[in-house]
């Protein structure tokens, strides 16, 4: 029994925030790129933590069989964690040049009640 209610002391939290991540309002950033030239969008963080990355992909534009080069978006997803603002950071570069960026992108956004996050 001592076993069972350690367990459950340790394990409660994590099922707390996994609920609320779940039941949390998702929003996506979609930014417009093309991978066939060596460049991708990443996300690089937010200036006051009050936003997770919950997910991310590519979505290549529609295009005839065969077509290659085609741009697309980069579709971000996050959920807010704490009420307030926050500022997201995405830089447009090769993943194996720091030096290259192409791009950045700074989105101002507001974590509102219900951690609902809005763009400014």
């Amino acid at each position: 029994m001592r076993n069972a209610i350690f367990v459950f002391l340790l394990l409660f939290p994590l099922m707390l925030f996994s609920c609320s991540t779940q039941n949390a309002s998702v929003k996506s950033i979609m930014l417009e790129g093309n991978p066939t030239t060596g460049y991708a969008w990443e996300f690089k963080g937010s200036k006051n933590g009050r936003v997770k990355m919950v997910g991310s992909e590519y979505v290549p534009n529609a295009s005839k069989s065969g077509m290659v080069g085609v741009g697309g978006r980069y579709v971000f997803k996050f959920v807010g964690v704490e009420t307030g603002d926050d500022r997201l950071f995405f830089e447009y570069a090769r993943p194996w040049d720091a030096k290259d960026v192409a791009d950045t992108k700074k989105i101002d956004v507001i974590i509102g009640d219900g951690l609902k996050i809005s763009f400014k």
